[in-house]
């Protein structure tokens, strides 16, 4: 999941909803914003949550792995 946001994120993904400039009836805002912005920022949470389902799902320590001290 984490791999194929970072590619669609900044990468080909873009030019699925980047409007044609020549286009005028293309549709350049969601909600006020522009279309790339919500893309990206879609892309990002969805980065965020991998890296916080992973945090509490999947790095986990056992309990009977030993403190290290530095002495």
């Amino acid at each position: 999941m984490f791999v194929l946001a970072l590619v669609m994120g900044p990468g080909p993904g873009i030019y699925l909803v980047n409007p044609d400039p020549g286009d005028p009836e293309a549709r350049r805002f969601i909600f006020g914003m522009p279309i790339i912005y919500v893309w990206a920022s879609f892309w990002f949470i969805v980065q965020a949550s991998a890296v916080a389902l992973s945090y509490f799902l999947l790095w986990k320590t056992s309990p009977d792995t030993p403190a290290t001290t530095d002495a």
